[in-house]
């Protein structure tokens, strides 16, 4: 596939809708003002769909599954391009028979079952249930050895993702593999040509089993810490062009939900969430409350000022994986093989992922932190604005991650498989609370 950053780096110019016969989608094409005359074909709802020829944007040498029936076109950017989008030639994403993503048919629950719909190499020898694998989302997994290899079948929780979201996420994770990204695995199609599977309320996933492990805490090196880094700038790089409904400078998403969050809390929520906490029902996550919520009191101005100074600057947006921290980074030796779990994928500012994962890695460690930054530059510059966010970012993680917990726990009633894991949790994020006032 030729790398759309080579051309969507430039101002996106022109936009055509059509239907597409056959599937009868509603596609988007996108043409810059270049006489590349670059474009990409897609379905509304950023659904990947292949590659296949250059042809004329309108012509009758269309393939029957792709000749336009509809189509309105409108000028982007206030700037009108050179010719019409009727004489350029462009790379094209066609719906082809076979493939994209499409809505799945709803099937049993029983993972055998869910598993039966997809191709016969990845019908399953042996099936290890693996519960919740250590993890705190309500996913479930389990390992399958197939003809084609071990692979990883996912159950996502019914609260999320929606199945918009969920074709976000492996259209975000197509996109970066056609750039050659081999470290993020991508979902296999089912024998409908979907990336997923959808009943009874849940979304399921088939994708490869990635090699590795998740062992940067238990073996902190900077070597790790760097490769991690370099790791997350390409995906960042490979995944700068992907084609969003808005692509301007804007605020930061994250930091403006941040922001709300700070001023709900002052309002009343604190006091609420105070309150919620039950005596005795769970002895070890009760002083450590009380600790949290001292802590925060203290330092929520400082913060606040940060958050609206992050606010105030107009930054560009891309798919981020907004929850990748050390055990979503996997390892051999000193080399990243993976990053996995991509459920939290929203577009947003690359400064909420290496907030993040810094934050989990280097904690309060500031030669940590610049050895990263320096890492992850070599790759891909971070400007003034962004290192803005990061610290911003950071801030409110350490501020609000103690109390997210102690939300998830009394008000909503969440239950973990891993919860003995919970209270030294809090104990690390208290520590940063405490550095931090």
């Amino acid at each position: 596939m030729t790398r759309l950053a080579t051309a969507a780096r430039r101002p996106v110019t022109w936009k055509t809708s059509f239907l597409a016969a056959g599937t009868r989608s509603r596609c988007t094409v996108y043409t810059l003002d270049d006489r590349d005359k670059f474009a990409v074909f897609r379905p509304v709802g950023r659904l990947p769909i292949q590659i296949e020829h250059t042809i004329p944007v309108v012509s009758n040498t269309w393939p029957s599954c792709c000749r336009p029936l509809e189509r309105t076109d409108e000028i982007l950017g206030g700037v009108r391009h050179r010719s019409p989008p009727t004489a350029s030639l462009c790379k094209v994403l066609l719906p082809l028979q076979g493939s994209g993503y499409v809505k799945s048919q709803t099937l049993p629950t029983d993972p055998a079952q869910v598993l039966a719909s997809y191709p016969a190499e990845f019908q399953p020898r042996l099936v290890e249930d693996l519960g919740g694998a250590g993890g705190y989302s309500g996913a479930r997994f389990w390992r399958i050895e197939s003809p084609a290899g071990s692979m990883c079948l996912r159950c996502w929780p019914t609260e999320h993702p929606t199945t918009e979201g969920l074709e976000f996420i492996h259209s975000v994770l197509w996109f970066a593999c056609q750039d050659g990204i081999d470290f993020v695995p991508l979902p296999v199609e089912t024998n409908t040509q979907s990336s997923y599977v959808q009943t009874s309320g849940h979304l399921w996933e088939l994708s490869p089993w990635m090699p590795g492990r998740a062992d940067y805490l238990a073996d902190p090196r900077p070597e790790k810490l760097r490769a991690a880094m370099i790791a997350l700038a390409t995906f960042h790089t490979a995944c700068d062009s992907f084609p969003l409904p808005h692509c301007q400078p804007t605020s930061a998403p994250g930091i403006v939900a941040r922001r709300r969050r700070v001023q709900k809390l002052l309002r009343g929520d604190l006091d609420d969430l105070r309150h919620s906490i039950t005596p005795g029902r769970w002895p070890d996550l009760e002083f450590r409350a009380i600790r949290l919520f001292e802590l925060f009191s203290q330092a929520v101005d400082q913060v606040a000022r940060s958050l609206n100074r992050a606010a105030s600057a107009s930054v560009a947006l891309q798919p981020c994986l907004r929850d990748i921290w050390s055990d979503h980074v996997l390892f051999e030796g000193d080399e990243v093989t993976a990053l996995v779990d991509f459920g939290a994928m929203r577009p947003d500012n690359v400064a909420t992922d290496i907030a993040r994962l810094l934050g989990s890695m280097a904690a309060d460690d500031r030669s940590a932190w610049a050895d990263g930054l320096e890492a992850y530059a070599t790759l891909r510059p971070v400007s003034d604005a962004e290192r803005l966010l990061i610290d911003a970012f950071d801030q409110s993680n350490v501020l609000m991650s103690g109390l997210n917990w102690l939300d998830w726990i009394y008000r909503q009633q969440r239950t973990f498989e891993n919860a003995a894991a919970i209270p030294s949790r809090l104990d690390g994020q208290i520590a940063r609370l405490e550095h931090l006032v």
